[in-house]
């Protein structure tokens, strides 16, 4: 209070009664422009944010402003990402696709019969005429060989042993030679999921299960990820049991009608499902820009011959708006204009001001302002 009663020196009596009941305002929005000047010099990334946002919070704390709350939830979203983001280990990611599923799985058809199968391995020759295959029972991988008349087999490697080494292995590679980062090597593979040409062959359970597997990594590794993935969420939902036994020779051309509407909703949803996690996570990567308007205190209101004056006069030179503090919770509502040194107060500022209140103006856009 001090510095307050020294830069008031000069009211008269009433004004500095006035003056004295502003001054809560005036501290604060000192304050504030204190902070505004910290957090406008440069953007904050992730080794300032913490200062960043302690200071922006015990602000908030002590001078309450409403206005400027988001400013506090945007730092503290961005304090969240980066203070919260777990290394990922290769191994999470490598668990999810063991080799002896997706590296030399085949798909196999048999003429005369219904469904296709897989096998462990593509079949092998077994004299001239037969071929032997290990079909997967379940997905345990347990296998039961048989033997087959080779004019009746074909078969392809397994459409997610391709989706493996054509989408997966790559963004395996460059997370291991960290040219991906733990939560990119996720949304690389979640994307790849929902949107390659590759993912679309994979059986549709084991696709749910993949996608469900890394959204739960990716909640697990950005825990702020959550709110921007609820329709990805919802579509697997929709899947329903996605771990039901997909390897069974049974449920190889699983259509029941539930599960293929929803995967219908989730090839639908890729296009569009993905984006606000993807805008999320871009955004957090770039520095974080705060912008808060500065004032600058350059005296009061007085008043004379019944006419409300600024004290002390300005130069000749200033333009731009003049504003006041009435109490600390909001900031600086405009009052008036001066243009050539000449003080103009609006009309509806009548019943807002008083004698002795402080008078602001912005600091960037006031001109002849010196802000030494």
């Amino acid at each position: 209070l001090r510095r307050f009663s020294e830069i008031h020196k000069g009211l008269d009596s009433a004004e500095m009664t006035n003056a004295i009941a502003s001054a809560a305002a005036w501290q604060s929005q000192v304050a504030w422009d204190a902070m505004a000047l910290s957090l406008n010099r440069s953007p904050i990334d992730s080794s300032s944010i913490e200062q960043a946002y302690i200071g922006m919070d015990e602000i908030m704390r002590n001078h309450p402003r409403g206005d400027h709350r988001e400013i506090l939830d945007e730092l503290s979203e961005y304090r969240d990402y980066h203070g919260s983001n777990k290394a990922l280990n290769l191994r999470d990611l490598i668990r999810l696709f063991p080799d002896e599923l997706f590296k030399d799985v085949y798909k196999v058809e048999v003429s005369g019969r219904q469904l296709p199968f897989y096998s462990k391995g593509s079949p092998k020759a077994v004299g001239r005429d037969l071929v032997s295959i290990d079909a997967f029972v379940d997905s345990s991988l347990v296998t039961a060989s048989e033997r087959i008349p080779k004019n009746r087999v074909s078969s392809d490697l397994a459409p997610h042993c391709i989706f493996f080494r054509e989408a997966v292995l790559p963004a395996l590679a460059d997370f291991k030679s960290n040219k991906l980062d733990s939560v990119e090597v996720l949304l690389r593979l979640m994307s790849n999921l929902l949107d390659s040409k590759d993912s679309r062959l994979v059986h549709p359970l084991l696709r749910a299960q993949l996608l469900a597997e890394l959204r739960d990594l990716l909640v697990t590794t950005m825990p702020s990820s959550k709110p921007y993935l609820e329709e990805l969420s919802t579509a697997l939902t929709e899947i329903g049991d996605y771990e039901e036994d997909w390897i069974d020779p049974g449920n190889l051309e699983y259509v029941a009608k539930p599960t293929e509407r929803a995967l219908f909703e989730l090839n639908q949803l890729s296009k569009f499902a993905f984006e606000p996690i993807q805008e999320f996570n871009e955004m957090m990567k770039k520095p974080l820009e705060v912008s808060l308007p500065i004032y600058q205190w350059i005296g009061w209101i007085g008043r004379q011959q019944g006419q409300y004056i600024l004290r002390p006069p300005l130069a000749k030179a200033g333009v731009g708006t003049l504003f006041t503090t009435k109490d600390g919770t909001r900031g600086p509502i405009p009052i008036g204009e001066v243009k050539e040194g000449h003080v103009r107060f609006l009309p509806d500022a009548e019943g807002m001001v008083r004698a002795g209140m402080p008078v602001w103006v912005l600091r960037d856009e006031f001109i002849g302002l010196s802000t030494d």
